[in-house]
């Protein structure tokens, strides 16, 4: 696979256009000669982009969190200290409702439910991104080869707008 350096730290630009401190160390991390010598690795440069959007609160990584989290748009942002969480399980089932609600609940306010996603796994980290946004951002995800970005659309979760008054 063809690893492309600056759709990545493009991708961080557009994640976080107000903090340039994400793409700036991403961008530092290839300037240090960091040879990709084994499989275990290949995808480095992509968590330490999960784990940069982690320490700005812009990501939920636990699966207990992630799937039992209420999203809560407060201008714009993401607001985790209004954030309430349940202790659901984490099965398939669960895990599709809960996206379906969370789509059906952001499909009015311009944003899209993101998955950050190195290999499709059942419990990726997963952030809000503008519509928008998050096209450009799954575009630069898949022209860096590092990972991809699943956008969780409304049209997919369609069934869930039975629940919703």
């Amino acid at each position: 696979m063809k690893y492309q350096s600056h759709a990545l730290i493009q991708l961080c630009e557009h994640i976080l256009p107000n903090d340039s401190s994400l793409a700036k160390d991403i961008h530092a991390y290839f300037q240090h000669d960091n040879p990709i010598s084994s499989r275990h690795i290949q995808n480095e440069p992509w968590f330490i982009l999960i784990e940069g959007l982690i320490r700005r609160k812009r990501i939920v990584l636990n699966p207990l969190l992630q799937s039992g989290m209420i999203w809560v748009i407060r201008k714009g942002k993401w607001n985790a200290q209004i954030s309430k969480h349940s202790q659901m399980n984490t099965n398939a089932s669960r895990r599709h409702f809960i996206i379906s609600l969370s789509q059906s609940v952001l499909q009015d306010t311009g944003y899209v439910l993101c998955e950050l996603i190195p290999t499709h796994t059942m419990h990726s980290p997963m952030t809000l991104l503008q519509v928008h946004t998050a096209k450009i951002c799954q575009a630069f995800a898949q022209e860096s080869g590092y990972g991809n970005i699943l956008i969780h659309s409304d049209q997919a979760y369609s069934d869930t707008k039975q629940y919703i008054s």
